[in-house]
């Protein structure tokens, strides 16, 4: 500081200059030298410096103190001490004219000590020690020669160290070997206040004052601590400031900001913080002391390189070297002191020439310079993948298992997912290569290294990336402020500078916080601010302020950081762009060694952002909403399924299961969540929605009982039709709903806001799509699929049906105008002007047909599996369906590669290109739909409260409401209508479920559907209309399925695959209209089921051709081969069969299908199936009856009732099915019609449908009617119309509802057994002739019967008029309203009967005669 000073250790100087308290002698003697007061300064304390104005040292333990001396002056390398008012004495006589040429002349004689000025221009030199006092006179005492003394700031451990040389420090304890060991020891140490170096050693020191030390060096550790920040060195004083504010007047909040700002500045020489948030910055040099203030000096400038800053010194070259190798730049030197502990620094020789060394020795040299190593500087980011966030920070590497490499970073966090499983949490950079890691510790510091850790998910908001831990809070406030939601708290949290992340600490409520460590909470969720990020080329870019990476990738520039990321993203190895403020230019870079800068930013590169794939597909009946990357969470089962197909088969069969991810190659799992979440590109996920259907050329999931906001406009359309067309025109319709008036309404609602209503229906749009060849494709434009194979095909449906029949194919992709190709690919990439059309599932299709007025249920793509109900294969489907008509075991017929087989099973399986028809039963085609009837079955739920009083009143009703689905008979004349759809028991109820919609041309029915297309599309000839379409496919229905209707035309069709296609409506031809009439008559005691329009199998008939059907009956019941008759309506004759199958058969054919012996009782015919027989299948119900005739009763009062078996002794169930099988030691009977004995005839009834050729005559009673059509030989039975009766004489039958018919049967007289007795009972008859004594007339049938048996003369019991007599006559005369009972046999034993007459008993002896008259002549009325 210009003058001398003479220092006392454990002395003390007296008086104190002033008050204030100094952190370091070098402060403490530049205040005492701007004070004319001040004679010294005494150190009291550590960092305690005191000036004072005594200079007469007094012994003080513990403390030391510096004497102010003489001004001194430095001349050519000579130190003179200037004393005004001395004179020396042994002056010479050679007088000087200026002060330099006398001392130039003194230094250079050795015997000189010094100068005196006498006057002015007149200087001489002394030889002589002694000095007097002599005013006027100046003298100057000459000194020793200058030794160089090197002086430098470098940083270290955190401090900044003032190195001097030749200089020592004392208190000098703990020996160290190498310098960096005794810097990183001493900054650790609080007493420690520098670093000495004696005899090749290194000790810590107390001592913090350097003296003068011939060979010697020692490093000050100066102030509380250092920064570095924006390439330079700071030291920190605490309870210091820095004087004079500094141009840029500005109030900083951050110190880095206010840090970077000074450096920038030429001014600026450090930084006050004067208060919280409130830094300045200041041009003063000298720190002063201030109680609460801290101040930042500048001390050094940096220089990074390969993770560890270095503090540059110009003007002087180390002379300790490390080792005798020389480096061409200075990088390449400080890659190698980075990885040595004993290495201190570089050191520039000259140019290309770059030395290592060891410690501080140094030596001053022209254009030489010295590289200080101070500590390794960490850089911190955080990078996203997939919505996941890693952690990154250097220089460091991982301690662990290593789980792989990979070639870019994109592919290490791929890596890292995919092994999630394995315990992977990171991975590192190693300068060459990237490697996955299960780590256990992070090993720092490792030079040029880099370790990521997994951090969390990650979000994306307010431009940064935030890594979200659940069961994770952060700790300290940020603001008082609580937040709503998270969107507000992280916007806040950006704007804040202390801001360090968002915690959840519950429902709407989130803090900001100022810490950014998590730890563990049960409740919370912490969000943790990490990098901006920036999105180009679509990939991540992360920033990292005042920094540079180390490595440029080559010599080019851009202008824009988007022109940048593009030629990174061409680089696999380009690791991200460096911006120069400066230059105003970006550049690529290299590796992943960063090194801070002050005018230069990194945006370091990080995963792509995966584009994400969206679209609906159909499989399994379902609509799924692909994503990729995305996956689902939970899992259904352990089950890892090997193809997408197995899998979505399992969940769609699977009620817990929502959705399915592909996790991997081969690797499909079930999934109970169904909100997707972002993963790795690699991720695919399917979500299950609702049931699908395909229409307006999109696919739509449809949730019944739902319904949903959003209302788009006020219009509501009246058919989905329509209101699927208008919702794919709005580009904000997300979906349609269905009200329950349905009226359909469009909805801008996501399906996530679905809420429950009953009746109500949504239908979910999803992606626009096609079918073709029996699949359903989702369309996706400008996407391809690879895997291309090369031939081209013509049409959509061409390749559609190549696709089909190929395994290995995932879609088509339409290259151009008429140009399809299929492929076998199933990563999506750009394609520009091409669309891609991905296969999803089978194109699953039903439809309801009519034929031989039974329900069959076409299912596709299905075939049916198990036992074959006969061998044989059918060229036709009408032929196939007419056997299986005729075959009690058929339950459906299959058509595979052009052929058609008969099943036993209804059980279908999936099998590409075929077509099952199931068989369901009796059919009603009415009102515009079939309906499935079902005898024993109800229906659940009313569609509203009316009780109709005829079927086809309550199925007109049904047909008009959307939300009904059905009928149910529930007595007499009380039909109800019904919103549910799945039949249940109930034995007393008929049920008929609403199913496909019909029209009728002609006589030929045709299921109509929408959206559908059949197969084989005839195109070569159109028609305008539909009846003219059917008329033409009627005229060729050996080879005609119907026909189709798009863009008003219709063509035929040939096939009989049924797709969906929203452009088209499909018309399938079923069969032509007819009644079918079936019933049980009986004939010579034989059952007889009738079946028309059926016949049996004209081969098998017997030669013989019957006029009459009573012959023909005759004739089979006395052949105990003939199964039956028909009647043949072509040759209008009747015919014995040898074969008991019946087929459907033309116009009149009627068939009678022979059983066993029979009986009528309670109004039925039940027909005894003979010895070892049951009634198959389960039985109705769990009540076991003890009689014959209980069981028949209880059977005919039940609507679901098909007969009974004996099962034992007293034993009779009640049986469900009508058809029997083989069972030991049972007996079966089943029930036919419902009969009418009357009139000596057989009346059996069918309902719902009369007889043709109705006579216009009405019959007040049924009775009367069936008298005269039992005396007429046209008349074929009775009609009850409209609750009149009628004769008809015609062959044939029509439906009507309501309407009843009695079909004239067989002459028939029922018998049965009483008291013994048989008795023949004749409706509708009486017979005459008074006994003429005793009782003649009961009010009982039974004593009737009793009494005419016990009399002789009684041959019959009739009932007129309430009351039964006993008449003697045995012939039944016509009586309407009478009833008359004649006997047979009788068993009964009159020896001991006796009858009270004219007054005595008289025994009765029936067969027998007395011997000789009493009066030979006399006789007796």
């Amino acid at each position: 500081k210009g003058y001398m000073w003479d220092f006392r250790k454990g002395y003390k100087l007296s008086g104190y200059d002033s008050t204030s308290k100094y952190k370091t002698a070098a402060l403490a003697m530049a205040a005492c030298i701007t004070s004319s007061t001040c004679n010294g300064v005494t150190k009291e304390g550590s960092k305690n410096f005191r000036t004072n104005t005594g200079s007469t040292p007094s012994k003080k333990s513990g403390m030391k103190c510096w004497i102010k001396g003489d001004e001194s002056e430095k001349y050519s390398s000579y130190y003179f001490t200037k004393k005004s008012n001395y004179n020396m004495d042994s002056l010479g006589t050679k007088k000087y004219t200026t002060v330099a040429a006398a001392k130039t002349a003194c230094i250079k004689a050795s015997t000189c000590t010094g100068v005196v000025k006498k006057a002015s221009k007149t200087y001489y030199l002394s030889t002589g020690y002694t000095i007097s006092s002599k005013s006027g006179y100046t003298s100057y005492l000459k000194g020793g020669k200058e030794v160089k003394r090197q002086s430098m700031i470098i940083n270290v451990q955190g401090y900044s160290w003032q190195y001097e040389a030749p200089m020592k420090l004392d208190g000098a304890y703990s020996e160290k070997t190498t310098l960096p060991a005794a810097l990183k020891a001493c900054a650790a140490a609080s007493k420690c206040k520098g670093v000495t170096y004696k005899s090749k050693k290194y000790y810590l020191a107390t001592g913090s004052a350097p003296m003068p030390g011939s060979g010697q060096q020692c490093w000050v550790k100066l102030g509380s601590g250092s920064a570095f920040e924006a390439q330079k060195v700071w030291t920190l004083w605490e309870d210091y400031k820095l004087s004079g504010y500094d141009s840029d007047t500005t109030v900083y909040t951050t110190k880095t900001a206010a840090l970077t700002a000074c450096a920038k500045s030429s001014t600026c020489k450090g930084v006050n913080k004067e208060g919280t948030k409130k830094f300045r910055l200041m041009t003063g040099t000298t720190p002063t002391s201030s109680s609460g203030t801290n101040t930042y000096e500048l001390s050094a400038e940096v220089k990074p390189s390969h993770d560890y800053r270095y503090t540059k010194t110009s003007g002087y070259v180390a002379t300790t070297l490390l080792d005798k190798k020389v480096y061409k730049d200075f990088h390449s030197a400080a890659k190698v002191c980075g990885k040595n502990a004993k290495c201190a620094g570089v050191t520039y020789v000259k140019a290309k020439t770059y030395k290592l060394y060891s410690g501080g020795a140094c030596k001053a040299s022209t254009g030489a310079a010295m590289y200080s190593k101070g500590s390794y500087y960490k850089t911190e980011h955080v990078v996203s993948f997939a919505n996941e966030a890693f952690k990154a920070q250097s220089p460091s590497s991982f301690k662990g298992t290593k789980l792989g490499t990979a070639k870019t970073i994109e592919l290490a966090m791929v890596e890292c997912l995919k092994n999630k499983k394995k315990g992977c949490n990171g991975f590192s950079w190693d300068g060459k290569q990237f490697s996955t890691y299960k780590y256990t510790s992070i090993v720092t510091p490792t030079v040029d290294s880099m370790v990521w850790k997994h951090y969390g998910k990650a979000v994306k908001s307010d431009g940064y990336i935030w890594a979200m831990k659940e069961k994770y809070r952060l700790v300290g406030y940020d603001s008082t402020t609580k937040y709503t939601t998270l969107s507000k708290a992280t916007a806040a949290c950006a704007k804040s500078d202390t801001c360090k992340g968002v915690t959840k600490e519950g429902a709407k409520n989130y803090r900001t916080n100022n810490n950014n460590t998590p730890s563990s909470s049960k409740t919370m969720t912490a969000y943790i601010k990490g990098s901006k990020w920036e999105l180009h080329n679509n990939i991540y870019y992360t920033k990292i302020p005042g920094h540079a990476i180390e490595t440029d990738y080559d010599k080019a520039t851009y202008k824009t950081l988007a022109l940048a990321a593009a030629a990174c993203k061409k680089k696999a190895d380009c690791s991200g762009v460096t911006y120069s403020s400066k230059t105003k230019k970006y550049r690529m870079g290299k590796g992943y060694t960063f090194e801070p800068s002050l005018y230069e930013d990194i945006w370091v590169r990080g995963g792509d952002k995966p584009t994400t794939y969206s679209m609906t597909i159909t499989y399994g009946g379902y609509a799924w909403t692909f994503k990729q990357p995305y996956k689902l969470s939970g899992y259904v089962n352990s089950t890892k399924y090997t193809t997408k197909k197995a899998a979505l088969k399992a969940c769609a069969s699977n009620s817990k299961c929502n959705g399915v991810t592909k996790e991997g190659a081969k690797n499909f799992r079930l999934n109970t969540g169904s909100t997707p979440v972002p993963g790795p590109k690699f991720l695919k996920c399917w979500v299950k929605g609702g049931k699908s259907i395909t229409s307006q050329s999109y696919t739509w999931g449809t949730y019944s009982d739902y319904t949903l906001g959003g209302m788009i406009g006020k219009t509501t359309y009246p058919t989905r039709a329509k209101a699927l067309a208008a919702c794919t025109k709005n580009s904000k319709c997300k979906a349609v709903v269905q009200r329950s008036d349905n009226k359909y309404f469009l909805s801008s609602a996501s399906i996530t806001s679905k809420t429950k209503k009953t009746n109500y229906t949504v239908y979910k749009k999803g992606s626009s799509a096609i079918a073709s060849g029996g699949y359903s494709y989702a369309a996706m434009e400008n996407y391809v699929y690879g895997g291309l194979d090369k031939t081209v095909y013509k049409t959509v449906d061409a390749a559609g049906a190549a696709c089909a029949k190929n395994t290995k194919c995932t879609g088509i992709v339409k290259v151009s105008k008429g140009k399809y190709q299929i492929a076998t690919g199933s990563d999506l990439t750009k394609g520009t002007g091409k669309t891609l059309y991905v296969k999803g599932g089978k194109d699953y299709t039903s439809r309801d047909i009519y034929l031989g007025a039974e329900m069959w249920t076409a299912k596709a793509p299905y075939t049916l599996s198990g036992a074959k109900a006969d061998t044989t294969t059918y060229d036709n489907r009408d032929i196939a369906l007419k056997h299986c008509l005729a075959n009690t075991e058929c339950n459906g017929v299959t058509l595979t590669g052009g052929k058609y087989t008969l099943y036993k099973s209804s059980t279908t399986t999936e099998k590409d290109g075929s077509v099952s028809w199931i068989r369901r039963g009796d059919i009603l085609a009415s009102d515009g739909y079939f309906w499935d009837k079902q005898a024993g079955k109800t229906l659940s739920g009313y569609y509203d409260s009316t009780t109709y009083t005829t079927l086809a009143k309550a199925t007109a009703a049904c047909a008009k409401a959307t939300s009904c689905k059905g009928v149910t008979k529930e007595g007499t004349k009380k039909y109800r209508t019904n919103t549910g759809s799945t039949f249940s028991t109930n034995n007393g109820r008929t049920a008929w479920r609403q199913e496909d919609p019909f029209v009728l041309h002609g006589k030929m029915y045709y299921t109509k559907l929408e959206g559908k297309k059949l197969s084989d599309v005839q195109t070569k000839k159109a028609y305008d209309t539909e009846a003219k379409a059917a008329a033409a496919c009627l005229k060729t229905a050996k080879t005609c399925t119907g026909f189709v209707l798009t863009n008003k035309k219709y063509y035929l069709t040939k096939g009989l695959s049924l797709y969906t296609d929203a452009s088209y409506t499909a018309f399938i031809r079923n069969h032509e209209k007819v009644v079918n009439v079936n019933y049980s008559t009986m004939y010579g005691g034989y059952s007889y089921t009738v079946k028309g329009p059926f016949k049996h199998d004209p081969k098998k008939f017997g030669k013989t051709a019957y006029a009459t059907l009573n012959k023909c009956l005759a004739a089979c019941n006395k052949d105990a081969k003939c199964k039956g008759c028909s009647y043949f309506s072509m040759k209008k004759k009747y015919y014995t069969s040898s074969d008991s199958k019946v087929y459907l058969g033309e116009g009149t054919d009627k068939a009678y299908k022979k059983g066993g012996k029979s009986v009528v009782t309670n109004n039925y015919i039940f027909v005894n199936k003979g010895s070892n027989t049951k009634i198959k299948g389960d039985y109705l119900d769990s009540t076991t009856y003890t009689t014959l005739a209980k069981a028949m009763e209880a059977c005919a009062k039940k609507t679901g009732c098909t007969g009974f078996t004996k099962t034992g002794t007293n034993k009779y169930r009640l049986g469900k099915k009508d058809i029997t099988e083989t069972k030991k030691g049972m007996q079966a009977y089943l029930k036919g019609s419902s009969v009418v004995a009357y009139h000596l005839k057989l009346w059996p009834s069918v309902s719902d449908m009369v007889i043709t050729g109705q006579d216009k005559t009405a019959i007040a009673t049924r009775k009367k009617a069936m008298i005269a059509c039992s005396k007429n030989a046209k008349c074929k039975g009775v009609n009850k119309v409209g609750g009149k009766y009628y004769q008809a004489t015609g062959d044939s039958y029509k439906v009507l509802s309501g309407g009843q018919a009695w079909i004239k049967g067989s002459s028939y007289t029922p018998s049965f057994t009483y008291d013994n007795t048989v008795w023949y009972y004749k409706d509708g008859y009486k017979t005459t002739g008074d006994i003429g004594f005793g009782t003649t007339s009961f009010d009982s049938k039974d004593k009737a019967m009793y009494w005419c048996v016990r009399n002789p003369i009684c041959n019959s019991v009739h009932y007129t008029k309430k009351k039964y007599h006993l008449r003697s006559g045995n012939k039944a005369v016509e009586a309407v309203d009478d009833q008359a009972w004649t006997y047979g046999t009788s068993k009964v034993d009159f020896t001991k009967v006796a009858l009270p007459v004219a007054g005595g008993m008289w025994n009765p002896r029936p067969g027998y005669k007395l011997g000789s008259p009493l009066e030979k002549k006399k006789t007796y009325k």
